[in-house]
């Protein structure tokens, strides 16, 4: 039976407790437990915008 996870995806959350995930700044990427609301995909490409970019690389 797999955990019941947040609908807002909290659960997730490891830093700071109580925000959603956008702006945490530690996410639990763990795949090796699939919540009840998520999926796993298999991705090879990502399309990442300018901006979103330059936040990631900051």
């Amino acid at each position: 039976m797999q955990k019941k996870g947040n609908k807002y995806g909290t659960h997730r959350v490891i830093e700071p407790k109580g925000v959603l995930p956008q702006p945490a700044n530690k996410l639990d990427n763990n795949m090796d437990e699939i919540w009840d609301n998520e999926i796993l995909i298999d991705v090879q490409t990502l399309n990442i915008d300018s901006a979103s970019f330059t936040d990631i690389h900051n």
